[in-house]
């Protein structure tokens, strides 16, 4: 079955649904095996997009450095691995993630040794909140934020997923609706005042948009996701 094949789609996605019936193991192993398939077809987009949702953080890094590789310029090398760590943080994941950071950057032909990553802000900012994650200390997640803007501002998606680490790991308020701070520094203010209210509902993946790859990448990419490929909802 080619890729786009009306055929592959349905299958795909009559697989897809019947994970959501059997979750855990067999729906991430089946992304899995998705990813490895579209790697292998050098479809780095949609392969992106399985490893996300797979517990592969090493597969997931392979492909990435060589999606930053063949296709991304060399001052993007740590975008590409920044939007996967912070993006398997939003799903909860952060022992793929920490699987993912520590392959990239150790096997990454053009990221230097590490950690601390001295040369590469963002880089650093992202080993720094992977250890404050597994601490859950709001002042450190504070203080990352405010030190590391000049990085976080490569993207503007970046406190989009931001705030929703916050959220999850921090107890961080969810951004606040109408007048008044809202986002990042206006939840972490707000928290540091004393409110440090518990979120328990189930986030979804942030908007379509915080999904694009670097510059050069995105230029060079596949077509995104069939529909039917990318209906089913996050956990």
């Amino acid at each position: 079955m080619g890729y786009g094949s009306l055929e592959r789609i349905r299958f795909v996605h009559a697989a897809l649904q019947w994970t959501r019936k059997n979750q855990g193991k067999s729906k991430m192993k089946l992304h899995q095996v998705l990813a490895l398939v579209l790697w292998q077809e050098k479809n780095y987009a949609d392969s992106r997009y399985h490893f996300l949702r797979s517990s592969d953080g090493q597969g997931c890094a392979n492909m990435l450095i060589e999606y930053s590789v063949k296709k991304g310029y060399r001052s993007e090398v740590d975008l590409f691995i920044a939007q996967a760590v912070l993006q398997y943080l939003c799903l909860r994941n952060k022992t793929t993630a920490h699987a993912a950071f520590s392959a990239y950057t150790s096997e990454h032909p053009h990221v230097e040794s590490g950690p601390p990553f001295s040369q590469t802000p963002l880089l650093n900012f992202l080993w720094l909140l992977l250890l404050a994650v597994e601490t859950g200390k709001l002042g450190h997640f504070t203080i990352l934020c405010e030190k590391y803007q000049p990085s976080i501002r490569r993207d503007p998606c970046y406190r989009e997923y931001l705030d929703r680490i916050g959220q999850i790991f921090f107890g961080v308020s969810p951004p606040q609706r109408g007048p008044g701070p809202g986002g990042l520094f206006g939840n972490l203010l707000t928290s540091i005042m004393g409110s440090m209210e518990e979120d328990d509902d189930d986030l979804d993946e942030p908007s379509q948009a915080s999904s694009r790859a670097p510059r050069a990448a995105a230029a060079a990419a596949a077509p995104p996701p069939p529909k039917a490929m990318i209906a089913e909802d996050l956990d």
